[in-house]
């Protein structure tokens, strides 16, 4: 395990955790190097083998060291909505402090790291299809025709996170009785940041009625 999780903020439904990663897929790969720890920020795609293993793929410049930690242990983090919630929000009588509610999924696994020039161009036809298919016109990389295009591969290597543990933690004020989540969805309605209103939604599908 790799984050704290009450088990009433625990979720573990695979198919919701794959929806989870693939809606918000700008995370955080963390590994340990002789130096310390290093992070960097990647987008990723996840894949299920059929064998009905995941895998997160995504690729990084050469010229970033961390990809040198290859054949360890990595931690991927991939952060949703979040939001402040006052304790004011609850009702008077009811003793609270302030808090903040959220969703995060934390996968881990080995890293493993592709030079392979056919491999590492395979990773970035899949990661611009998927992230272009939401344009009117989706932009596709050339790489048989355009010199340019294969000396850019040259730049970057592919990498894969065989996963071996996907945890997924919703805290959406479950260990609060109705009345208080109401209240708390209401107050989220009114403030103007985005993140609040995500929450909002969140938390009404996670405690309908």
């Amino acid at each position: 395990m790799s984050m704290y999780i009450p088990k009433h903020f625990q979720v573990q439904e695979e198919a919701e955790l794959i929806t989870f990663i693939q809606s918000n897929s700008f995370g955080i790969l963390f590994t340990q190097t002789a130096n310390g720890p290093a992070a960097s920020h990647l987008p990723f795609l996840i894949e299920k083998n059929p064998a009905g293993s995941l895998t997160l793929i995504t690729h990084m410049a050469k010229a970033n060291f961390h990809w040198k930690a290859h054949d360890c242990a990595a931690l991927a983090v991939f952060q949703g909505p979040h939001a402040y919630i006052s304790p004011t929000w609850y009702g008077p009588e009811y003793p609270a402090v302030p808090t903040w509610n959220y969703a995060a999924v934390h996968a881990s696994g080995m890293l493993r790291v592709d030079e392979d020039e056919a491999n590492v161009i395979s990773i970035l036809e899949k990661m611009t299809d998927y992230f272009e298919a939401s344009q009117p016109v989706p932009w596709r990389p050339d790489f048989s025709q355009s010199s340019s295009m294969r000396s850019m591969t040259k730049a970057v290597v592919g990498v894969r996170i065989e996963l071996t543990s996907l945890e997924g933690k919703w805290k959406l004020s479950q260990n609060h009785p109705a009345e208080n989540v109401q209240n708390v969805v209401r107050a989220l309605d009114q403030q103007e940041d985005p993140e609040s209103a995500r929450i909002a939604q969140l938390m009404r599908a996670h405690h309908p009625g």
